[in-house]
């Protein structure tokens, strides 16, 4: 089994300058997605869980512009709740706990940037060379998310729900089974300023930092 596995920057120093299309080992092997749509559909779960946990659906569909770029739309919703020690303290106090991070995402929507500068084929001693590439993205958009609220002493916690704005970063791995289908690992890390719980807190109640693991898989197909 062998690995061709190319950076864009370097294509055209390979072997003196020769166009790498032209290099018998690297003919027929995945370029990008350029000129290509992409739809994907993945699940979501927390990477770390500080004092909520948030498990869902996202998805999304994009254009490859380049070899190295492309946009994209995603969203996705979010079912989830705090974790068992805030729930412990929030019964054993019977009012509102003063903590930050503790509003959760319930669904987002927004866009992003993709960076593709590594992408390679592995190629086995017959006709299956499957492509892979290592990708970062960037984006941003809208948030909802909500927050359990303990209205005083003896007090049902109720859900306090707001919509903000997110910004959004991380990377991923496509191992691209067949030239349509690809299995799609990714890490995102979402960051949101929090709605006040505490009417007398004009400052908002700081900002939040989610990190969620996506898997799933991604359809491609040229235009």
């Amino acid at each position: 089994m062998a690995v061709a596995c190319l950076i864009p920057s370097a294509a055209h120093a390979l072997q003196g300058g020769e166009d790498p299309d032209t290099l018998p080992v690297l003919i027929g092997k995945r370029y990008g997605e350029q000129g290509r749509l992409q739809l994907w559909v993945t699940g979501s779960i927390p990477l770390i869980s500080k004092f909520t946990e948030m498990y869902g659906v996202t998805g999304g569909a994009g254009y490859a512009f380049s070899r190295l770029i492309s946009v994209g739309v995603t969203g996705g919703f979010f079912g989830g709740g705090e974790v068992d020690v805030i729930e412990d303290l929030r019964l054993a106090s019977g009012t509102e706990l003063q903590l930050t991070d503790l509003h959760r995402m319930e669904w987002f929507a927004g866009a992003d940037v993709i960076f593709t500068p590594i992408y390679g084929r592995i190629s086995f001693a017959s006709e299956y060379n499957p492509a892979f590439d290592l990708y970062a993205l960037v984006g941003g958009g809208v948030v909802g998310t909500s927050r359990e609220v303990t209205p005083g002493a003896g007090g049902v916690a109720q859900d306090q729900s707001s919509v903000t704005a997110y910004g959004n970063f991380g990377f991923g791995f496509r191992f691209h089974f067949i030239d349509w289908l690809a299995l799609r690992t990714e890490y995102r890390l979402f960051l949101y300023p929090e709605a006040s719980a505490f009417p007398q807190n004009v400052d908002g109640g700081g900002l939040t930092a989610a990190q969620q693991l996506n898997l799933g898989f991604e359809f491609s197909f040229a235009l």
